[in-house]
């Protein structure tokens, strides 16, 4: 069955249009009415059942709807929309990251600051069972000089440096802490 452009009614012949929009290069903007629109489109398409076929020539026109203006004014600003709703979303990241960066750096510094607080804290008190300790952990006996702890610090510190692959943390910090305990037996022995 043929139908003709005369029996579709305007709705449906804009539909078509808009259907038809991708396929081709449509431009140009006029207001018709339906029969000059018919006319305009038998010098372009015909159709056979369900099926528009073209000519080859490229339909030049398409309609000035107050609504289609509306629909396309909408969509504009959704779009920008969608914009700026990224751009403030991308800012606030942006803000949240800056702030975990200082709030990290805060932490970090005062976790420096409180370290060093601690390396300055003298020991209780120096007393022979920990003078004992300290000498057995460097490996040394108590009859030992300030140059040999000096050297057996020295030789402990690089074997077990948390940054060598047989390093051991635990084990570094001891020698360490028997070593300042150690500096300030010998300190405490010259004043005497």
């Amino acid at each position: 069955m043929v139908r003709k452009f005369e029996d579709f009614d305007l709705t449906t012949l804009r539909n078509i249009i808009k259907n038809l929009n991708d396929g081709l290069k449509i431009r140009g903007r006029y207001t018709m009415s339906k029969d000059e629109l018919v006319k305009k489109l038998k010098k372009y398409f015909t159709i056979e059942g369900s099926i528009i076929t073209s000519k080859p020539r490229k339909l030049e026109f398409i309609f000035d709807d107050e609504e289609e203006a509306e629909e396309e004014e909408l969509e504009k600003e959704r779009k920008e929309a969608e914009k700026r709703k990224k751009k403030q979303k991308k800012e606030k990241e942006k803000k949240d990251e800056e702030e975990r960066q200082r709030e990290e750096a805060e932490e970090a510094d005062f976790e420096r600051r409180r370290k060093r607080a601690e390396g300055k804290k003298k020991p209780e008190k120096l007393t022979p069972e920990k003078t004992a300790n300290s000498f057995k952990v460097l490996g040394l006996t108590k009859t030992a000089t300030f140059t040999e702890v000096k050297k057996a610090y020295n030789k402990l510190a690089k074997e077990y440096h948390p940054d060598k692959s047989t390093g051991n943390k635990d084990k570094f910090v001891e020698v360490d802490v028997a070593y300042k305990y150690l500096g300030l037996y010998f300190k405490e022995k010259n004043k005497s």
